[in-house]
């Protein structure tokens, strides 16, 4: 209701505003986060099943993604616990995009 007040331009009082103002903040932080989380788990779960299929080609730098995409994930977790469930909630979907991703990769 305050955001359509707004877009018409009338005056509402500058402490709802403000308030208006701290809550899309907040929710545009939320939104990136968890594009974030969709897009470390992803990238974590295409270079495991890489490892998975093609052990013979693990190098260091792939170790190493792993563990990033890992400490990344714990992370974000850790200073946003309310995002804990939104993983459980994509995981299937990260999975088999992670799965399309790396058919594309390794073929």
């Amino acid at each position: 209701m305050l955001k359509s007040l707004i877009s018409k331009g009338l005056s509402v009082p500058l402490r709802c505003e403000k308030s208006y103002n701290l809550i899309e903040e907040i929710s545009d932080m939320v939104s990136n986060n968890r594009r974030e989380v969709f897009s470390r788990l992803k990238v974590l779960l295409m270079h495991l099943l890489k490892w998975q299929y093609q052990p013979e080609k693990v190098t260091n730098s792939w170790i190493n993604a792993i563990d990033e995409q890992r400490e990344q994930l714990e992370l974000i977790l850790r200073d946003s616990p309310g995002l804990k469930p939104y993983l459980a909630d994509i995981f299937a979907e990260c999975y088999q995009k992670a799965v399309r991703g790396t058919v594309n990769e390794t073929n």
